[in-house]
C-alpha cells in the first residue's frame, strides 16, 4: 500500500429540513390549531483518529463526502428525522486545512479524537412554533438552513515529530522533502548545532541518517550519539530508526543483504532500514516504521501523564 500523507477532499454537510404548515383535524378539536412540526437537522461531517490507520490512501478514492439532509417536520408537531452523519477516519497525527486559506480547522492526534469540519444546517421551524396569545393560527414555517461546503486539505504530519540526525551531506534534505508531501518540518540537524539540538527535544522519535558510503558506519552512529549526549542525555531515551541512505549505489541483491552485514554495528532494539530519496527506494517502509513508533510514543506519553 502506498503511504499518503497529504490528501484534498470536498466536503458537503446536509441542508436542515423544512418546516411545516399544518393543522389539527381532531373530529372533536374545533378550529384545531396549528400542529406543523420542526424539520430535522442536517447531517454533520467529523474527523475521527483512527490507531489503525497508517496512511490517507483512504480518503483519495473519494473527492467529495456528502451528509444527510434533515427530513421535513410532520403534522402533529414531529420533528423531522436528523440526517445521518458522516465521519471521516483518518490516523492520529492529521491535520485539516481550509484548501484556499490554508488556515487551519482542526487537528486529531489521540485515538477517537473527534472534530467537526462541515456542520449540518438546522431544521426549520413548523408553524406550531409560532402559536401565540396574539397569533393563534400562524401560516408562516421556516425553510431549513443549507449545510456547509467546504474544501479541505488533510496531511499527516508524521515528520513534525520525527528529529533527523546526521552530519551534513548524509541527505537529510533529500529525504526530508520526499517523505513528506506536506511542507517539511522535520527537524534537521546540520552540524549538530544548538539551535537544532533544542528542537529535537520536542520531538518523539529520533532518525539517524547515515549514508552507506561512509567509511564506518558504526563509529559515525556513535559520534552521533556522543553529541547528543553532551547536549542533554535524556535525548537518548528516545525511540531510534536509523536509515542507511544513498543505497542506489547499491546493487539490488547488495541491497536486500544490507540490514544483515551491518547488523553487528548498531543496538539489536534499533530498526535499520536501506533508503535512497532520489530514487525512491525503501521511503514507504520508512514511513510506516516511523509512524508506527511515533503513534506508541504519544500513546505512552498520555498514559504517563
Amino acid at each position: 500500500m502506498k503511504f499518503l500523507d497529504r490528501v484534498d477532499l470536498k466536503v458537503s454537510s446536509g441542508d436542515g429540513g423544512k418546516g411545516i404548515v399544518a393543522w389539527r383535524k381532531e373530529k372533536y378539536v374545533p378550529k384545531g390549531g396549528p400542529s406543523g412540526g420542526d424539520g430535522g437537522d442536517g447531517g454533520s461531517v467529523f474527523v475521527e483518529a483512527d490507531e489503525n490507520l497508517y496512511t490517507l490512501m483512504d480518503l483519495s478514492h473519494n473527492k467529495h463526502v456528502f451528509a444527510d439532509d434533515g427530513k421535513p417536520g410532520g403534522r402533529r408537531e414531529q420533528t423531522g428525522a436528523s440526517g445521518e452523519d458522516v465521519i471521516i477516519r483518518v490516523p492520529p497525527g492529521t491535520v485539516v486545512k481550509d484548501k484556499h486559506t490554508d488556515q487551519v480547522v482542526g487537528e486529531v492526534v489521540e485515538p477517537e479524537e473527534r472534530i467537526v469540519v462541515a456542520e449540518g444546517g438546522e431544521g426549520g421551524r413548523g408553524n406550531a412554533f409560532f402559536k401565540s396569545s396574539t397569533n393563534q393560527t400562524p401560516r408562516e414555517a421556516e425553510p431549513g438552513e443549507p449545510g456547509e461546503e467546504r474544501h479541505l486539505t488533510f496531511e499527516l504530519k508524521l515528520m513534525a515529530d520525527v528529529g533527523l540526525v546526521g552530519f551534513p551531506n548524509a541527505g537529510k534534505s533529500t529525504l526530508v522533502s520526499s517523505v513528506s508531501a506536506a511542507e517539511p518540518e522535520a527537524h534537521e540537524g546540520k552540524g549538530l548545532g544548538l539551535q537544532f539540538l533544542r528542537h529535537i527535544e520536542r520531538t518523539s522519535v529520533l532518525l539517524f541518517v547515515l549514508p552507506i558510503t561512509s567509511s564506518d558506519l558504526g563509529a559515525e552512529y556513535e559520534d552521533l550519539l556522543h553529541e547528543l549526549e553532551a547536549h542533554e542525555a535524556d535525548l537518548l531515551d528516545k525511540p531510534r530508526v536509523v536509515a542507511l541512505s544513498k543505497v542506489d549505489v547499491l546493487a539490488p541483491d547488495e541491497r536486500a543483504l544490507l540490514p544483515d552485514v551491518v547488523a553487528d554495528e548498531f543496538p539489536d532494539d534499533v530498526s535499520v532500514l536501506p533508503i535512497s530519496a532520489v530514487a525512491d527506494i525503501g521511503l514507504d517502509q520508512l514511513k510506516y516504521t516511523l509512524n508506527d513508533m511515533v503513534t506508541s510514543t504519544r500513546s505512552a506519553e498520555t498514559v504517563d501523564a
